[in-house]
């Protein structure tokens, strides 16, 4: 009988075991599939990075879809509740990139789409230009002298 019992006991152990491996693995999947990036913006070399980054994250963080995901230590030190950083160096851009945390893709896909169109609107109120690229043409002389 007190075989059967800690036997018993070793397979529930196993099975519980299983059971949290199996919750964490989820709350982990689970948090990484909330966090999206959106798309990178890119502003001209001439445009004021920092007040551009503000723009971003003050769009972002005006959004109903966002989840404010910073722990209790974060908020009391004023880290904000959206990372926007400088991404890359294009031939005629400086990318910036922001980092928020929504419910699930849907949410994340709506944001993106929203932030991306106010954000447009709030740098063609300040000024800050999104570059296109320019594209100089030359004509070589076919005919030599004809």
């Amino acid at each position: 009988m007190e075989e059967q019992l800690i036997n018993n006991l070793s397979e529930l152990g196993i099975v519980l075991g299983i059971l949290a491996v199996t919750f964490f693995l989820a709350f982990l999947i689970n948090r990484f599939f909330k966090r999206f990036r959106v798309n990178d913006i890119g502003i001209s070399y001439d445009s004021d990075s920092d007040q551009a980054k503000e723009i971003i994250r003050s769009e972002v963080e005006a959004h109903p879809l966002l989840i404010d995901n910073r722990t209790p230590e974060q908020r009391q030190q004023g880290k904000p509740k959206v990372d926007v950083r400088l991404v890359m160096l294009r031939e005629s851009s400086a990318n910036l990139g922001a980092w928020a945390w929504t419910k699930d893709n849907a949410d994340a896909f709506a944001l993106g789409c929203d932030v991306l169109e106010s954000t447009k609107k709030s740098f063609d109120r300040e000024g800050i230009e999104i570059p296109f690229p320019h594209v100089l043409l030359s004509r070589k002389n076919l005919f030599n002298g004809i």
